[in-house]
Order: C-alpha cells, then sequence, then structure tokens
C-alpha cells in the first residue's frame, strides 16, 4: 500500500534533515504535494516516451493522460488539466476538530451530505453571508440595468 510505505518512509526520516519527519504524523497536505510530484513524474515520462519535446505546453497537453493510484486516492485529470477527484466535505468544529459531514463523488457527480454543516452560531440555519450594499449593474446577457441586492 502506498500510503503505508509514505508513512514508513517519513517516520525512519531525520527530522532535523527533512521538517516535519520523525514519526507518522504528517501535514495534511503532504499527500497531495506527493501525489502532484508523481503527476509530473507520470507526465514526463509519458512525453519521454513518445519522442516529444518536453516543454510546458506539451506538459500541459499530456496531463490528461495521467492517471495513477496515489497517497489521495485515484488520480486522474480533464481536458484542462484539472485534477478530476472525489472530495470529503468536513465541517470544523474548533480547535482543530472536523466532522466529515458530506461527499462529492466525482464519478457520479453526486453531492450527498450524512449531516448538515453547523455555522458560527452553532446552528445548522444558514447564514446570510452577503454582506455587501446592493449595486447597480448593466448585465450584457439580459442587455439590461438590473440591481444586485
Amino acid at each position: 500500500n502506498i500510503k503505508k510505505r509514505f508513512l514508513y518512509d517519513c517516520e525512519k526520516r531525520d527530522p532535523r534533515e527533512f521538517a516535519g519527519s520523525g514519526d507518522r504524523t504528517i501535514d495534511r497536505y503532504a499527500p497531495f504535494a506527493y501525489d502532484g510530484i508523481f503527476a509530473y513524474a507520470h507526465a514526463l515520462e509519458l512525453l519521454r516516451n513518445s519522442s516529444t519535446v518536453i516543454s510546458f505546453l506539451s506538459l500541459n497537453q499530456v496531463f490528461p493522460n495521467v492517471t495513477f493510484n496515489g497517497i489521495t486516492g485515484w488520480v486522474s485529470f480533464n481536458s484542462l488539466g484539472e485534477r478530476l477527484s472525489s472530495y470529503e466535505i468536513v465541517n470544523y468544529r474548533g480547535k482543530e476538530d472536523f466532522e466529515s459531514i458530506g461527499r462529492f463523488n466525482i464519478t457520479t457527480t453526486k453531492l450527498s451530505f450524512k449531516n448538515k454543516p453547523v455555522w458560527f452560531d452553532g446552528t445548522t440555519t444558514v447564514p446570510d453571508l452577503d454582506v455587501r450594499k446592493p449595486f447597480d449593474y448593466w448585465s450584457c446577457f439580459d442587455k439590461k440595468q438590473k440591481t444586485d441586492a
């Protein structure tokens, strides 16, 4: 399992030489950085095998063909080079306490919640987050002046 190997390797490193290593607790973003580096390595390998000149443009063009099983799960990209991924939706509960409340599944494009988010006021009532004053603007789509309230 790649995740176990990653944690084992992190645990064996000297924290004086590799900041954040030396135990099995890792920064929550480290696995994403690891997968990002591997994605570039896979893209470079695809270019090398195709005898394509390696450039910024050719690297971006090959990303939709990059797929692999990474630490953060299955890694693949769309035609724009954006990662296609399922996401866990977490709700911050204070003092670094997070609760998983839902999931977005990239395969089915379904968003599902198992719990409602708890907002800063401690309730599940969605607060009015629009703090701007209303303003007038011209809508190019509707070809008329409108008000954003």
